[in-house]
C-alpha cells in the first residue's frame, strides 16, 4: 500500500499548550488524538471528555498530521484547521494543539519523546475503524511494527458504527 511520508524524523509543533496537563515530574498520563480535523466535532471534543474522566488522562493532544497516511484532505487548510482546533478545546484545561510531520502512530510517537518527559505514559485514543487500519496497515514488517507499538503505548479504542472486524 502505498501512503504519503514526511521525510526525516518525526517532528511535533506545539500550537496550544494545556494550562493543566501532564506533569513535569512524576508519572503522568497523556491521550493523543489524532486525526485530519477537517472539521473538529462534538465527537472528538466527547472521546477527549470521557478518556479524560474515565482513564485518568491528564493531558490529550489533539494532533494533527501535516499529511495523513490514509487520505487526502479537500476543504480547511492546515492553519485554518489548527484554528478551528485550538477555539475548539479552549475552555478544556487539560487540551493540547498539536501539529505532526509524521501521520502513522509509531512516527507520531517518536515525535513525542522530544516533547514530553521520558515517564510519560502515552494512550493513543481512535475510532474502530482507525484500530482496524491500525492493525491491518501494510506496514513494511507488520509484526516489527505492532510490537514496537505497543510496547511503545497503549489503544483506547472508542465504539464507532459497525462491529471490530479483522481480515482473516
Amino acid at each position: 500500500m502505498e501512503h504519503p511520508t514526511a521525510p526525516g524524523q518525526p517532528h511535533i509543533r506545539i500550537v496550544r499548550a494545556a494550562p493543566q496537563g501532564v506533569p513535569a515530574s512524576g508519572q503522568g498520563r497523556l491521550g493523543v488524538l489524532g486525526g485530519a480535523y477537517n472539521p473538529i466535532t462534538l465527537a472528538h471534543l466527547a472521546i477527549a471528555d470521557a478518556v479524560v474522566k474515565t482513564f485518568g488522562i491528564h493531558e490529550v493532544l489533539f494532533l494533527l498530521p501535516a499529511v495523513p497516511p490514509h487520505k487526502s484532505i479537500f476543504g480547511a487548510s492546515l492553519e485554518q484547521r489548527l484554528e478551528m482546533m485550538q477555539l475548539a478545546v479552549e475552555e478544556r484545561l487539560y487540551a493540547t494543539v498539536g501539529l505532526s510531520t509524521h501521520g502513522l502512530f509509531l512516527d507520531m510517537y517518536q515525535g513525542l519523546l522530544g516533547v514530553y518527559p521520558p515517564q510519560t505514559e502515552v494512550f493513543f485514543l481512535t475510532g474502530r475503524d482507525a484500530a482496524e487500519r491500525i492493525l491491518t496497515w501494510q506496514y513494511d514488517d507488520a509484526k516489527v511494527a505492532l510490537r514496537q507499538m505497543f510496547t511503545a503505548f497503549q489503544l483506547i479504542v472508542c465504539d464507532r458504527e459497525g462491529s471490530f472486524h479483522l481480515p482473516d
